[in-house]
């Protein structure tokens, strides 16, 4: 699994953000729920680093509406540091206090 691109970021109010199921993948999430839980449980701490974007989009297969949501650079370091995955443990220590650029997390 390769890390971030610039492809993968989103600019919302001129920060560069990636959405949540991108973010699934690359940190290796059995499934979405589990990464949206996280942010929940985390949402005030996260918004000390700014706004937590969500989106809602109709389920073009019908039922519930999809969620998603949109974390900064901080944001998602931070996810990487609470998650419970290898992948997860791994691109937290590649990003270390320096808080580098997204683009150099997971490589």
């Amino acid at each position: 699994m390769s890390g971030l691109t610039k492809d993968d970021l989103s600019v919302i109010e001129g920060d560069a953000r990636v959405n949540c199921r991108r973010l699934q993948e690359i940190l290796m999430f059995a499934n979405i729920g589990n990464l949206h839980k996280l942010i929940l449980n985390h949402l005030d701490e996260l918004e000390d680093y700014g706004e937590v974007f969500v989106m809602h989009h109709k389920n073009p297969a019908g039922g519930r509406p999809t969620v998603n949501y949109y974390l900064n650079e901080y944001q998602a370091i931070a996810i990487c540091m609470w998650a419970q995955t290898a992948k997860a443990r791994e691109a937290a220590r590649s990003c270390g206090v320096s808080q580098r650029s997204i683009y150099n997390w997971i490589e």
